[in-house]
This record gives structure tokens, sequence and C-alpha cells, in this order.
């Protein structure tokens, strides 16, 4: 098209239509707990070093008991329970005892339900002892867990008495 100087040239112009193929797009999305978002799980998920358990995990583990759920865990073990009517605890390694009995010298974590503490553990003014946590809540009942499992990982949140160690269960109920 040549156009010259003053003057007023008008086009009607059809142009074909070639789409360009794109790289396809994945997007991927975790679906996330509302009380385990409101809680600062997924966020202390990403910035601790202590181990989270989630929901699908659970169901994955297929637990009768809770305590079922830290078995093969590294640094936690399951203890008891070896006849009918004992009950099994939960201890970890904790950065103050390398033990893994029930013992005195083993740490016992402190555990805390929807953020409210049920047992001392290890720690404190009053030692607590090994924590039965098959009496406080059923595997069906839970929405996630967190252990930390030496001092150095506890989240001050949750290290009111210098705890060796800490497990942190959230039930889907909520708080």
């Amino acid at each position: 098209v040549t156009v010259t100087s003053k003057k007023i040239l008008t086009l009607d112009l059809t142009l074909a239509v070639e789409p360009i193929e794109l790289e396809p797009i994945e997007v991927t999305v975790e679906a996330r707990n509302f009380d385990l978002e409101i809680s600062g799980f997924y966020e202390r998920r990403e910035a601790t070093s202590g181990r989270f358990i989630t929901r699908e995990e659970i169901e994955d583990r297929q637990p009768l008991f809770t305590t079922d759920i830290y078995q093969g865990l590294d640094g936690v073990r399951v203890v008891g329970g070896l006849g009918m009517g004992t009950q099994k605890a939960v201890v970890v390694s904790g950065s103050r005892a390398p033990s893994f009995s029930v013992s005195s010298g083993a740490c016992h974590p402190s555990v805390w339900i929807d953020g409210q503490m049920v047992h001392q553990g290890s720690g404190g003014p009053i030692s607590d002892g090994p924590a039965f946590i098959d009496d406080y809540v059923q595997p069906e009942m839970i929405a996630g867990v967190e252990i930390y499992n030496s001092a150095a990982q506890v989240p001050v949140q949750y290290n009111l008495f210098n705890a060796c160690g800490v497990i942190v269960i959230w039930t889907r109920q909520g708080r």
C-alpha cells in the first residue's frame, strides 16, 4: 500500500487467524485445613525443623491407636504396651536425654492439643513423666501433628518449661 501526501486512504483488511501454541501451564494447589492454617501449622512447617504429619499421612499409616502414628519416625519411639492393659508412651531423643526408655532419663515430650498444654513432660518445676497420648485423642480425630524432638527445635510458644521435646496435636474439630 502506497499512501501519497495529502490523501486519505481507507482500507478494509481481513487477517487470517493463526493461533500460536503455548506450553501448557500446570497449577498445583495444596488443600489446606482451615484450622491448621489459622493455628500457624503450615507456616511453622516451612520455617522450623520439626516433623509435621498431615491428615493425609495419618490416613496412609492407617493407625489403630494414636501412638501408631509415631512408629518409625526418626528421633521418636513408642515404648510400653507389651501386655494387656499396658499403656504405650511416646519418648523423643531430646537434646538433654539420649535414652529411649520410659525411665526417668528419657525425654518425655510436653503434649499440646489445639494450642493447650495437656501434659508437661520432662522439664519445668513438675514433670508429668511419660505421655500416654492414646488417652488424649484418637487417630480419626487428628488433623495434623507437629513433633519437635529437641529443645532447640521447639517454637517459643510451646516451650514453657525448657522442654526437651514437644508434640503438638491439632484436632479436626478445631480450636
